[in-house]
């Protein structure tokens, strides 16, 4: 509390008149009847002077703060921090607070979520009301206990508008994070491929047209993304708890996929270098690639430079459209019942339809809400593949849900599309070392 004193104005009149005595006791009298009124909001054992000044006291803003991380907050792209920051100030007019924002890096080293975990252990004060993290990073932090359920917390208007986005932010079926801007995967080539728009992705037909393909196949941990979708496709699983069980049969069929592709020509050992789509991205705008996979804010990207690019799924064995979806979400770090109460609020006022589609169209990044997909949309884009990608997600493999088995599998890949084994050799390897375990 803040005590801010009033200047009382003392004047003597330029003439001194004597007052009678009868008037000085009763103004006394009428003086202490009025002090019974006055509410006393803190006092010490010393009597006030009645020429003191009097303090006023000044009421505290609330005040929440919150870690952007610099992805979706980057400080020198005002056409995206404008847009942010005009929402939340918006928040923070209309409901009288104070609101701290500060931008943390996206790294994983020094990064956010290094950050949360140094604060929780170190100084759990200096952590946000509320931030946001990627699947991975949620996956780790809930099983730390640095953020708190959701379940419960939002209205049956915010989660109903999610659909399948929800899926995102629940670990075994609990709510940890509420999803707000996500991306999915799929494959982008230029027009110059020559993939009719209804082209069929299975693997027969993707080899019938012959296309080569490159997508990021170097993983340091775990399993790359692609082949672990196509893995879900032929048959395996994640239990309820979103760990990765081991189908032989299923891998055994990815495995000779890649064989046969390796063999013909159409992915080959080099996939192994590139560990994002970045790392390809100058030789697909030059017109150097006949299809790359990228994720959908990449895309929405290339479509500012090449309008013509074409989109498909990633090649499954029945070409079922599969897809990997990713995103930012909301968490709440904060045990204070208070503060949690206005963090659910401000998530709530920026997951708004309006705020959504704004603030879609300057990230470029698809909402999590799919009533505004259309309207969030770049001009260009097909909706209808869109909503079909998002309907037939599948989560990421967080590190600790892989385990070994990820790291062998990736392990298989790599040694299958460097003709280093065969599909069946390579995946007889991961059985003996499966059963091993």
């Amino acid at each position: 509390m803040q005590w801010i004193p009033h200047q009382r104005n003392n004047r003597k009149s330029k003439h001194q008149r004597t007052v009678p005595r009868f008037f000085i006791i009763n103004y006394f009298l009428l003086l202490g009847c009025l002090s019974f009124a006055t509410v006393v909001v803190g006092q010490d054992s010393t009597a006030t002077p009645a020429s003191e000044p009097t303090p006023t006291l000044i009421p505290e803003v609330q005040t929440m703060r919150i870690w952007w991380p610099d992805t979706l907050y980057p400080p020198d792209d005002p056409t995206i921090t404008s847009v942010l920051q005009g929402q939340t100030d918006a928040f923070a007019e209309r409901m009288d607070v104070q609101i701290e924002t500060r931008i943390k890096s996206d790294q994983e080293i020094g990064g956010l979520m290094a950050m949360l975990r140094s604060a929780d252990t170190v100084a759990p004060a200096a952590l946000p009301d509320v931030t946001l993290l990627r699947r991975q990073d949620l996956v780790a932090a809930q099983r730390l206990g640095i953020i708190h359920s959701l379940e419960g917390r939002f209205s049956t208007g915010v989660i109903g508008s999610l659909e399948s986005t929800l899926s995102l932010g629940q670990i075994s079926e609990e709510l940890y994070g509420l999803p707000y801007m996500v991306q999915v995967l799929h494959v982008v080539y230029p027009d110059s491929t020559e993939i009719p728009a209804n082209a069929a992705w299975d693997y027969e037909s993707w080899f019938e047209r012959g296309d080569s393909l490159v997508f990021p196949g170097r993983r340091t941990r775990g399993i790359n993304d692609v082949f672990y979708l196509q893995y879900l496709a032929s048959g395996g699983s994640l239990l309820r708890d979103g760990t990765l069980t081991f189908n032989p049969a299923s891998l055994t069929q990815t495995l000779s996929f890649y064989e046969q592709a390796s063999n013909e020509g159409l992915i080959d050992g080099f996939v192994l270098n590139y560990g994002s789509s970045q790392d390809y991205m100058a030789e697909f705008l030059r017109g150097e690639l006949p299809s790359a996979v990228f994720n959908s804010s990449t895309y929405f990207r290339i479509l500012q430079q090449m309008p013509n690019v074409g989109i498909g799924p990633i090649p499954t064995d029945e070409g079922d459209t599969i897809t990997l979806l990713d995103g930012w979400m909301w968490v709440i770090t904060t045990t204070n019942s208070d503060q949690r109460q206005l963090a659910i609020d401000y998530i709530t006022d920026m997951m708004s339809a309006e705020n959504q589609i704004e603030a879609a169209n300057a990230l470029l990044m698809v909402p999590s809400r799919r009533s505004v997909l259309e309207q969030s949309l770049p001009e260009g884009v097909d909706v209808a593949f869109y909503r079909t990608l998002l309907n037939n997600a599948r989560l990421p493999l967080a590190d600790s849900q892989g385990g070994t088995l990820a790291r062998a599998m990736q392990e298989a890949f790599a040694s299958v599309v460097t003709k280093e084994q065969s599909a069946e050799d390579a995946a007889e390897q991961v059985v003996n070392q499966e059963t091993r375990n």
